[in-house]
């Protein structure tokens, strides 16, 4: 049983027609399904490039294909390439060769994906919620409000209509989205045994470096609240450094901010690493981990800063709730009021100087992360993550049955 998963992530392919990305969807990640199933096509945004840039691990390999969508860049290169987007994905999705059909949600792909089914069965896993990604002062666009209710509509209904869902979170995605059919919980982080730390980080003195683990593509990441934090921390005295790590179209922007602000020496740029031991090595050098998120499924970067004994700390949204208890979580607030920006950067910088500021605290929060991360582990979930494949391809098996009957019935 052939597998065809679609997602939003992009990628890119080298002239030798092997397939690179600097995300989490590298060939490890496709490699899990071939437990179960015999192919993995992969349909995705693929651009091709004449060589690699910047720290890409493989995507394909054996049993793992992808079919290329044209690759663009946000709505309007969206609607300059919806038409032979919409082909690539109807042409992908409707192949009789297709298999079962898995989407990644939310997603402009998956949302054009699940119109091209029309009434045929699918399986998807909710990474992500469109409610929290569309909301006001996330991004600077004037149709945020009817993209908030579109997608957040259409995941809704996608979730009714699929038959086997995966949420990423144990509680929070499950109530906003609801799904008659199968349900699992299970988070899509890879730790293997050599993620997880010998112990946990243990309280140092001045100074101290935060850490964060993001994309810079949209502003959801919270990484424009850190920045201006490590200034109110400064301004208190405090010396506080951040390194951030990834990559993205905002980048200049959040440098500039950070130049602007004379941070130049306290925030460092990373830039994107290859997953797995170069993100380890990065969280090694820190003291605490950092996501003061707008958007959130189950954070996979803060479980995996967890299984190194990083103390954390996030903010009140999606699935962040489940991991971190109420003294290390803050209320963000929203980012499109009046004073909004100086009121985020207060509330991060408060949270940082409470934790850095309490020996004790810090070496708790520190153990007690690296426990809660033991059950994301890869031999924690594989039970789940098993049981959920076995009933995305038995909802193949059984979609492909009729379809036999009736190639019998007119033989």
């Amino acid at each position: 049983m052939r597998l065809t998963a679609v997602l939003e992530q992009r990628f890119d392919r080298t002239p030798d027609g092997r397939v690179w990305t600097p995300g989490p969807h590298g060939y490890p990640f496709w490699e899990r399904y071939l437990t179960v199933f015999s192919e993995v096509r992969v349909v995705a945004r693929v651009r091709d490039v004449p060589a690699l840039t910047g720290s890409l691990r493989p995507a394909n390999g054996p049993g793992v294909v992808f079919a290329a969508v044209p690759h663009f860049l946000g709505p309007l290169g969206f609607l300059r390439q919806y038409l032979k987007v919409r082909r690539a994905i109807g042409r992908a999705v409707r192949d009789p060769q297709a298999g079962v059909v898995l989407l990644r949600v939310p997603g402009t792909l998956s949302s054009v994906a699940s119109a091209a089914l029309g009434r045929r069965p699918f399986a998807a896993e909710v990474v992500g919620d469109p409610y929290d990604q569309h909301a006001p002062g996330v991004r600077r666009h004037p149709l945020q409000a009817f993209f908030r209710r579109s997608y957040t509509r259409q995941m809704t209904e996608q979730c009714k209509r699929s038959s086997v869902t995966a949420y990423v979170t144990s509680e929070a995605l499950q109530r906003r989205y609801p799904t008659s059919g199968q349900a699992f919980a299970l988070s899509d982080v890879d730790l293997p045994p050599e993620a997880y730390a010998a112990r946990p980080k243990v309280w140092h003195p001045e100074p101290h470096e935060a850490v964060m683990v993001c994309t810079l593509e949209l502003n959801i990441k919270g990484v424009d609240a850190a920045i201006s934090a490590v200034r109110v921390l400064r301004d208190r005295g405090r010396n506080v450094r951040l390194r951030i790590v990834g990559d993205g179209l905002l980048r200049p922007q959040f440098e500039k901010q950070a130049a602007d602000l004379g941070l130049a020496g306290q925030v460092l740029f990373v830039g994107a690493v290859a997953g797995g031991e170069a993100v380890r090595a990065q969280l090694d050098q820190c003291d605490v981990f950092l996501m003061p998120s707008r958007q959130e499924g189950l954070p996979r970067a803060m479980v995996e800063a967890m299984a190194r004994g990083l103390p954390a700390l996030g903010s009140e949204i999606g699935g962040i709730p489940e991991l971190l208890g109420p003294d290390e979580r803050f209320t963000l607030g929203p980012a499109d009021q009046t004073h909004a920006d100086a009121l985020q950067a207060e509330t991060v910088a408060d949270a940082l100087q409470r934790l850095l500021g309490d020996p004790a605290r810090y070496d708790a929060q520190g153990a007690r992360n690296l426990e809660v991360s033991r059950a994301y582990a890869n031999s924690a979930l594989a039970d789940t993550r098993l049981r959920f494949y076995q009933a995305v391809r038995d909802l193949g098996e059984r979609s492909e049955k009729p379809d036999r009957r009736t190639r019998d019935s007119q033989g």
